[in-house]
């Protein structure tokens, strides 16, 4: 099994969208949710880009957004199911469905993509 890297994000209180994460060479394989996570509006799409600069609203073959749905407070979402839309993506970002109440860390979990 490939090693697994752990790598933060920042949520600033009051936002919806994180910090950019530059995957490099690396797929995202899932995210570990902190306790005090806000989840009202329990959903994670995404936001991408190729420079680090000019991000887009990442979406499927249908145009639908890739979406996390049904996320929990103090667990590990495995991307098991979707890993292969995270092939080749470079730079990420996290957009919550709820404006978070405090700054939160959110852990990324990546492996190498050969």
């Amino acid at each position: 099994m490939a090693d697994v890297f752990n790598s933060q994000v920042t949520i600033a209180s009051g936002a919806t969208t994180s910090s950019a994460m530059d995957l490099g060479n690396r797929v995202l394989v899932g995210i570990s949710w902190p306790a005090a996570m806000t989840l009202t509006a329990a959903t994670c799409t995404f936001l991408v880009s190729t420079d680090g600069v000019t991000y887009k609203a990442y979406k499927d073959d249908s145009g639908a957004a890739i979406t996390l749905t049904g996320l929990v407070q103090d667990t590990q979402t495995s991307l098991g199911n979707i890993i292969t839309h995270f092939f080749g993506i470079r730079w990420l970002k996290l957009v919550m469905g709820t404006a978070q109440a405090a700054d939160r860390t959110v852990t990324l979990r990546t492996r190498p993509a050969a």
